[in-house]
């Protein structure tokens, strides 16, 4: 049976442009971590600003975090170690206050994980889960590296209820199409 990771984006409250899911965009660095994730694994992407979080079952789980919404992840992450659940934390929260994160998750990935992932999970896979990684800067363009879109949800994020949408994903951006 494969192991299952889920990969989280938090957030803490809806504010400003996040009320309107309009102005809401993928979390892209989670789709390039599911990407990095070695084929045996079943991974799944939850972005709360697309759909509520619930608890669910999981081998390890991945959260990335601004500082706006650190609370948040914080709060996830303890819901997932009470149960005896791995957590890993990443994001500019975590890389530049890597000593206060390490607090409330069981490894920090500080920088870009691009690089470094592979390591994280194979470390994780033998029970020798760091505290901590660092990722070097990574310029994606010397890498082929594709996201994983196809995780995210193919539900329509804007809630029109007097239209037919269409709601697809290409390289650039989500569009709806009102048909």
């Amino acid at each position: 049976m494969p192991k299952k990771l889920i990969l989280i984006n938090p957030v803490e409250q809806k504010s400003g442009f996040l009320l309107s899911k309009f102005s809401t965009f993928p979390p892209l660095s989670l789709a390039y971590v599911a990407a990095l994730t070695p084929d045996n694994w079943d991974i799944e992407i939850i972005d709360e600003n697309i759909e509520e979080f619930k608890y669910k079952e999981a081998d390890l789980i991945g959260i990335t975090s601004f500082t706006t919404n650190i609370n948040r992840a914080y709060k996830i992450a303890n819901i997932y170690r009470k149960k005896g659940i791995k957590v890993i934390l990443g994001g500019i929260h975590a890389s530049v206050l890597p000593d206060e994160a390490i607090n409330y998750v069981d490894s920090v990935v500080i920088g870009e994980a691009e690089l470094i992932w592979r390591k994280v999970i194979d470390d994780f896979e033998h029970n020798q889960l760091k505290q901590k990684y660092v990722g070097p800067i990574v310029n994606l363009k010397d890498h082929h590296i594709v996201p994983r879109r196809d995780l995210f949800s193919s539900e329509c994020p804007y809630n029109t209820t007097n239209s037919r949408n269409l709601y697809v994903r290409n390289e650039l951006s989500w569009q709806t199409f009102i048909l």
